[in-house]
């Protein structure tokens, strides 16, 4: 912020090949999400754990012009997505071409279908992406089971 920058980055030389900013400066949390992916996320994946917190760091320096992060660094959490058997083992987010939502429409993604609700960060109405759209896209999915519930439709096992 100190700098104006905007808070996402993109990088094709890796490991990182996109940080976003998910901090919450209200709760004094600061945090950036990184993703790896391609040829550089797989060969920082490879990597032992003390070398990839050490080649991320060294990146987030030289693309956010500072020194010695390791001051300011405090821990890493990582979460292999490719081990994921339930996202299709990569980073879970809808990859569409193009104009698919502009020719279905903004909501389509949370539309239900017949007794199937959908829910996930990349079908919240704001904040796509992030676990505060996860969350609200959960109470409104959950919100909308209830009232299918309560009309009178009755579940056939």
């Amino acid at each position: 912020m100190q700098k104006g920058f905007c808070g996402l980055i993109q990088s094709f030389v890796g490991p990182a090949s996109v940080v976003r900013d998910t901090s919450s400066p209200a709760d004094n949390k600061f945090v950036l999400t990184c993703f790896m992916a391609g040829d550089p996320g797989r060969a920082w994946s490879q990597q032992a754990a003390t070398q990839r917190q050490e080649s991320l760091l060294r990146q987030l320096e030289k693309l956010y012009d500072v020194e010695n992060l390791d001051a300011e660094f405090l821990e890493m959490h990582s979460y292999d997505w490719v081990e994921d058997q339930y996202s299709g083992w990569g980073c879970p987010c809808a990859s569409l071409t193009p104009g698919v939502i502009d020719t279905v429409g903004a909501d389509a993604l949370r539309q239900p279908w017949y007794d199937l609700h959908f829910a996930g960060t990349e079908t919240a109405g704001e904040w796509k992406g992030y676990m505060e759209g996860a969350v609200r896209s959960g109470e409104r999915a959950a919100a909308e089971v209830v009232q299918h519930l309560g009309s009178g439709v009755t579940a056939k096992l």
